[in-house]
């Protein structure tokens, strides 16, 4: 569900991989019109298209999982239970707490953003949670 789209930005993955539910998938697309990306999106992460670079930050935040410039862990952990409740409350919150102690220093949202999500992607496939379809 909101995984999926997180997901997507994580990888840059093409739109057609990127489908969870309606709430999300609203808020994928006006993220990608918020900052004028139309085309093929795999071909804008090939050329390192700046466009894309704060994606991410911009679900989390209509996500509600980015407030103030800051990632919501607590926020980030239940959505994710959700998704991966296999896992348990426990591993996904040390899961979420070093992923979010990788992006604590970092002053950039968009920087943080992609920061938690490649290493909630990166733990994550460590227990056969993949995000893509």
């Amino acid at each position: 569900m909101k995984l999926i789209i997180l997901t997507f930005c994580m990888l840059l993955v093409a739109v057609q991989n990127v489908c969870g539910d309606e709430e999300s998938m609203k808020s994928f697309k006006e993220c990608l019109d918020e900052n004028d990306i139309k085309g093929d999106i795999e071909k804008l992460k090939e050329n390192d298209d700046p466009k894309l670079r704060c994606i991410m930050a911009c679900v989390m935040e209509k996500e509600g999982i980015l407030k103030n410039g800051n990632v919501q862990l607590d926020k980030l952990k239940q959505d994710l239970l959700k998704d991966a409740e296999r896992l348990g409350e426990k591993k996904i919150s040390e899961i979420v707490n070093t992923c979010g102690d990788l992006a604590k220093e970092l002053t950039d949202v968009c920087d943080q953003a992609n920061v938690v999500g490649m290493c909630i992607k990166e733990e994550f496939a460590k227990y056969d949670i993949n995000f893509e379809k």
